[in-house]
């Protein structure tokens, strides 16, 4: 794990992207922003698509205004996280072509490697892993609308958010 001054969801970074939210971004309707007690317990845990929204759009935004011309470091690390948002958007996209497909890859090993230089400490998981081969899955499946567990990861949180008092068998028949 990089040190807590180097990752990228610190108070600090968390402070100047609610500022940029409130004076500096209009954004459409349909895009929510995150939430008001992000990075803090009471926050709790953003869902998938909080994450996707909230790296692609907003973080995006005030990354490239903080560390756009600051230090050869910041800009190492503002280039490795927009390789991570190019896989993100090339791969969730509603159509995807063997030209999409080649971004996700080549800005998925970019990142990694990026990853690997900036923070060499960092011990990679087993996501880092499963994630090269997110381009097979999409040659092989297609665009990830049609297989990813979205749907699923949203039906879990409202299930979570249901007290059954520890009787799971008993909510089937609850009113």
């Amino acid at each position: 794990m990089p040190p807590k001054s180097q990752l990228i969801l610190n108070g600090n970074i968390i402070d100047k992207l609610f500022e940029d939210i409130d004076q500096r971004m209009i954004m459409p309707s349909w895009v929510s922003p995150p939430p008001q007690d992000l990075g803090t317990k009471r926050g709790g845990k953003l869902t998938v698509d909080q994450w996707r929204t909230l790296a692609t759009i907003f973080l995006v935004l005030t990354l490239v205004n903080l560390w756009g011309n600051g230090s050869p470091e910041l800009k190492d690390q503002l280039d490795n996280f927009i390789s991570l948002v190019i896989v993100t958007k090339y791969a969730t996209k509603r159509r995807i072509s063997t030209q999409d497909i080649a971004i996700v890859e080549e800005n998925l090993v970019k990142y990694l490697e990026g990853l690997k230089t900036i923070y060499p400490r960092h011990n990679f998981t087993i996501n880092h892993h499963t994630s090269l081969h997110l381009p097979q899955f999409l040659r092989c499946l297609g665009p990830t609308h049609s297989w990813w567990t979205f749907p699923f990861e949203q039906f879990n949180g409202i299930i979570q958010q249901i007290n059954n008092n520890s009787k799971l068998g008993d909510i089937l028949f609850s009113t």
